[in-house]
């Protein structure tokens, strides 16, 4: 039983650090790219839902492998 909460809550932190890092290399390639501030800013805008989902996804799977730990 412990082993299925340690591994899936390691594939949610997998799952919301790959998240995270979409995040920083499109906001990255939009930086490079990008002349006009609003165009940067309507990016920001995009990619931010998607940064507090992975987020989010990261940390309760921190919370389940920690608690799955502790049990």
């Amino acid at each position: 039983m412990d082993s299925i909460l340690v591994g899936s809550g390691t594939i949610l932190v997998l799952g919301g650090l790959a998240g995270l890092v979409y995040c920083i290399v499109s906001l990255r390639r939009s930086i490079s790219m990008s002349t006009d501030d609003s165009q940067l800013r309507e990016r920001i805008r995009k990619v931010l839902p998607i940064k507090l989902a992975s987020f989010c996804i990261a940390m309760v799977g921190l919370a389940i492998v920690l608690v799955s730990i502790l049990i």
